[in-house]
């Protein structure tokens, strides 16, 4: 996929609170496993929000679960590398952001579905997938990796992202790979302003 690259002070005048998040790979191991994997050029996935004057990232990452940064923060460890993606136009009239954003922000604070995750890597092995039991849904809600909280959270305001297919079981390549959504732009780097340029 070719990417429109956007400084992030021209990205953050038009995200939206609800567009989805996809980071592509870095330089790291876990990262090109999940890659690999997933057969996708993505292996994170959150979601825009608002709040005030203040534009979030709300995921779920192994380290601490679920949580809801300054987006700003990540674009520095990581400029190019996050996609921004909206529900195409004709759905948009049957989504509700703040029910997407209400649920990404109830799953702030919870641990992260390390064993959803294990049953996803596992079911995508040949012959494997077929002894590995489906984690149940009363569970399911409790703890999420970070794609699967994303079509959830989709799916309970009004769009399935990957029809068919389990959030559970969603990949930040299935989302990426959505006909429910289009990619906007990548962003890119944050300019320092010319008076600290000055400065240094």
């Amino acid at each position: 996929m070719s990417q429109t690259i956007l400084s992030y002070r021209e990205a953050r005048e038009q995200i939206r609170s609800g567009d989805v998040l996809l980071f592509r790979r870095e330089k790291k191991w876990l990262h090109y496993l999940i890659a690999k994997g997933t057969r996708g050029e993505h292996v994170h996935a959150a979601m825009a929000c608002w709040w005030g004057p203040i534009l979030f990232c709300v995921e779920t990452i192994q380290e601490t679960g679920g949580r809801a940064v300054a987006l700003s923060s990540q674009i520095k460890i990581a400029p190019n590398c996050c996609d921004v993606f909206r529900v195409r136009e004709e759905l948009a009239p049957t989504l509700h952001p703040k029910v997407a954003i209400e649920m990404m922000l109830r799953n702030t604070g919870t641990r992260y579905g390390w064993k959803k995750l294990l049953s996803l890597a596992w079911r995508r092995l040949p012959l494997v997938r077929l002894f590995v039991k489906t984690p149940q849904r009363e569970k399911e809600a409790q703890r999420w990796h970070c794609s699967g909280v994303v079509s959830e959270a989709m799916r309970s305001a009004g769009v399935d992202l990957v029809p068919n297919l389990a959030s559970w079981a969603t990949t930040p390549a299935d989302l990426a790979r959505s006909a429910a959504i289009n990619y906007l732009f990548t962003i890119g780097e944050i300019e320092t302003p010319a008076h600290e340029r000055t400065s240094q």
